[in-house]
């Protein structure tokens, strides 16, 4: 039903690209491309805002509206060609701002508006508050409860005082830091302080010609679209000594790093790791003599491959299988275990399935038919726990089919290609 109503809605207008397409340079089709995406974006917006109106209508019928604090904002802004770009991530205007509004009746006078300097951390503590719940000690936010009493209105916040009369000063600054560099979006590290009239942005990897972070300044109240950066006009100097300072005053508040290592260079000491698990290979089926001299098998043999990494590393002589068995020595892998104590002692194929033979006076042990089975202590969700992302290429054959073992992304990976509950295709 959906996939119609949206063929209906776009047939006539995805007819007509199709028909221009190849007429179009790449410029039109970048054009056509943010034009869908855009309208679509605020469409949506648009729906969003329909569904408030359900909600506030239904809080009018329920009889509860004049003893319920609604709030309407958003996580964080988004560009719409501003700066040439779409997204958000970076520190200028266009991202960093939100939209928010409260409704509190008998509490807010009604149509007010305010200048006041707020951001999201302050929803914690103003829930609390206005709930009467103590406000742990270790949040950073400011309650904005007194600010709402008073209509938005500062100085009338800061007199009235917040929860218990307490003093309630108004924030002064917002501060702000993306840690991503190399990340998929590719923004570079930043941290920035605004305050109602400027805004200084540092960026942590990106250097001025004398090595320092590189800096931008903007006067908001000159330039709102941040189109002149003043961190090197001299004129400007005193603003960018004043805003350095806030900068680090905030840090401090925050409890913020001054020049955090980015995420590849922590790492430094927690490498990649890539692990070809080939199936079935003996230990003379290589080129690479794994004994002391190469045997008649090895000089048969053609890796080079193999040999250019075991010439920039170790190799093993006496390297062993858990157990000479596909799924049993694969579950070994992923569990750090025996398969003595997995109990997965021989290749799984179907839920419930034994694939053992049964034998007129052996007793079979009773081994776990499954195979293995989604678990928090698997070796890729831990390494997804501690940061990494695990992507699994080719024959898995760890858990029986129908079961979530058979699925590699059940057991902790984050891509899985090919792996299923079977050895072969």
């Amino acid at each position: 039903e959906t996939r119609r109503a949206i063929r209906e809605t776009y047939g006539a207008e995805n007819d007509a690209l199709v028909a221009g397409f190849a007429s179009m340079d790449a410029r039109a089709q970048a054009s056509w491309r943010f034009q869908r995406y855009a309208k679509d974006y605020l469409r949506t917006a648009q729906g969003v805002d329909e569904s408030v109106g359900g909600i506030l209508g239904e809080l009018d019928r329920l009889g509860i509206a004049d003893y319920t604090i609604v709030v309407y904002t958003s996580d964080q802004g988004w560009f719409l060609g501003e700066h040439g770009w779409f997204d958000k991530r970076w520190m200028y205007e266009e991202s960093f701002r939100t939209p928010l509004v409260v409704r509190w009746p008998g509490v807010i006078p009604a149509g007010s508006a305010s200048q006041a300097l707020v951001q999201n951390l302050d929803f914690a503590p103003t829930f609390l508050e206005a709930a009467g719940v103590a406000v742990p000690a270790d949040m950073q936010g400011k309650s904005m409860v007194a600010l709402l009493k008073a209509g938005g209105d500062e100085a009338k916040a800061a007199v009235n005082g917040g929860a218990e009369g307490a003093a309630t000063p108004c924030r002064d600054a917002a501060y702000y830091r993306f840690e991503e560099s190399k990340g998929p979006h590719t923004v570079p590290r930043h941290e920035g302080v605004a305050t109602a009239g400027a805004k200084l942005i540092r960026f942590l990897d990106l250097k001025a010609a004398d090595g320092a972070p590189l800096i931008e300044l903007y006067d908001l109240a000159a330039d709102p679209d941040e189109r002149r950066n003043l961190a090197d006009d001299p004129a400007a100097a005193p603003l960018r000594a004043a805003m350095l300072a806030k900068l680090a005053e905030v840090r401090r508040r925050y409890e913020a790093p001054e020049d955090a290592a980015p995420a590849a260079a922590a790492r430094a000491t927690t490498p990649n790791i890539i692990l070809f698990l080939v199936d079935d290979l003996g230990q003379q089926d290589v080129s690479v003599p794994m004994l002391d001299g190469a045997s008649a098998l090895n000089r048969r043999f053609r890796t080079p491959n193999l040999e250019k990494l075991a010439a920039r590393g170790v190799r093993f002589s006496n390297a062993y299988a858990a157990a000479p068995g596909c799924t049993p020595s694969r579950t070994a892998i992923l569990t750090g275990q025996s398969p003595a104590r997995t109990h997965i002692t021989y290749w799984t194929l179907e839920r419930g399935r034994d694939t053992s033979s049964p034998h007129e006076r052996l007793v079979q042990p009773a081994w776990r038919t499954d195979g293995l089975q989604p678990s928090p202590e698997l070796l890729p969700a831990l390494l997804r726990g501690a940061g990494y992302r695990t992507i699994h290429v080719g024959k898995a054959h760890w858990g029986a089919r129908g079961t979530d073992g058979a699925d590699p992304t059940k057991l902790g990976c984050d891509v899985n290609v090919a792996g299923h509950a079977a050895g072969a295709p």
